[in-house]
């Protein structure tokens, strides 16, 4: 972790050799955040981690303007990112807002608000934008865990927020959510 917020200030005082290095390291996370959402699609996707990875990536090295600080603030960027990208992609496919309910996807793969079930990704940026009108802070901590992979305590750092505040917010959220789109949180 020191290696990456050592990169990412390198990369924010202009070192390209940085900015590459960067790419190594935390490639292999980020290959495996993108593979593991993919995966959790029944039917075969529209596109592969290798793909969303490097897509994402060029997006993040267009980033000038952030003031790197941490790897948890690198992965949270990624986290919205890789969102904006399967969610471009899936609005692409021409698809109605609530989804055809041909491609659900598993939000299994962290502790989420209807585990077990599939849900559309669509149906789920959805909720996470009403959500956001009402708690802003608990829509986007479900942004960090689910599409970035964050441990509470990534978040917390993220979101500057103590890990019993995160946790009572993320009960928040899956609840809502879960009622949301249909499901239930049995927690």
């Amino acid at each position: 972790m020191a290696e990456i917020t050592r990169l990412l200030e390198a990369w924010a005082e202009g070192d390209e050799l940085a900015r590459e290095r960067l790419f190594e390291v935390v490639y292999p996370e980020l290959h495996r955040l993108a593979a593991s959402k993919l995966f959790a699609e029944p039917t075969p996707p529209s596109i592969q981690a290798t793909e969303l990875v490097n897509e994402a990536y060029l997006k993040l090295v267009e980033q000038s303007s952030v003031s790197w600080q941490s790897r948890a603030q690198f992965l949270a960027l990624s986290a919205t990112l890789i969102r904006r990208i399967l969610l471009d992609r899936a609005k692409s496919r021409g698809r109605s807002k609530r989804g055809s309910g041909k491609r659900p996807l598993s939000l299994d793969l962290v502790e989420t608000p209807v585990e077990g079930r599939p849900v559309e990704l669509l149906a789920l940026d959805a909720a996470l934008v009403d959500l956001a009108r009402i708690q802003p802070v608990a829509a986007r901590l479900v942004e960090l865990r689910y599409f970035g992979g964050l441990s509470v305590e990534e978040t917390a750092d993220v979101l500057g927020l103590g890990t019993a505040t995160v946790v009572r917010r993320w009960r928040f959220a899956k609840a809502w959510l879960a009622e949301r789109l249909g499901g239930t949180d049995d927690d």
